[in-house]
């Protein structure tokens, strides 16, 4: 492991511990963001992000992970202010997540549902309902949620949901995505995977 990652991981768990940032991990985030800045314009141009993996999402700094690897959380995060009519900036959202401590360990072990419902509650209402008993009834009367699951193995994946007139529309839920996925319910679509957490809007 290198210098940079063992630093990252330090970080992510001064964060955590809410130890003020030293002015060198300061430094790193913003070199982030100026990183990332550099992409803001061309994503923001395309409109949503349906699939992480794709460019150039994919290669944006998610602490010391990849927008491919672990940029799930803050995509549902950009996804769902866009559906609300919002213009975000994807490497602000990255930016703020990452002084928040939205990162488990320093970006490797995703993004903390806590810290996202937390980054949404600063302009907007927002309820985090963990385990719902059903998902169609909470999501049918949001303006749009997001969805934290068991995708299998160690990982775990966020995906925005808004509800339409003829279902659900699920946004990045397969990394190579291109457009959202219509499923008829959220209920039944769940059953194959396991819900953790629900951020409603």
């Amino acid at each position: 492991m290198n210098k940079a990652k063992i630093g990252g991981l330090i970080t992510g768990f001064l964060q955590l511990a809410h130890i003020p940032l030293s002015a060198r991990a300061t430094r790193q985030i913003e070199r982030r963001f100026d990183y990332n800045s550099g992409f803001s314009d061309w994503i923001m141009g395309v409109g949503f992000i349906y699939g992480q993996r794709g460019e150039p999402q994919s290669g944006l700094k998610i602490g010391i992970g990849s927008g491919g690897a672990r940029g799930c959380g803050p995509f549902a995060i950009y996804n769902a202010l866009r559906l609300l009519g919002f213009s975000p900036d994807p490497a602000v959202i990255i930016r703020e997540l990452d002084y928040m401590g939205g990162f488990n360990l320093g970006g490797l072990g995703g993004t903390n549902p806590a810290v996202m419902a937390d980054f949404l509650r600063k302009t907007l209402l927002v309820k985090i309902d963990y385990l719902p008993e059903s998902l169609d009834a909470l999501i049918a009367g949001a303006n749009v949620s997001i969805l934290l699951y068991h995708a299998g193995g160690m990982r775990l994946h966020y995906v925005t949901v808004v509800r339409m007139a003829d279902g659900f529309q699920i946004y990045n839920l397969g990394g190579n995505d291109v457009a959202p996925r219509l499923v008829e319910s959220i209920d039944e679509w769940q059953m194959g995977v396991r819900i953790l957490a629900a951020i409603v809007v």
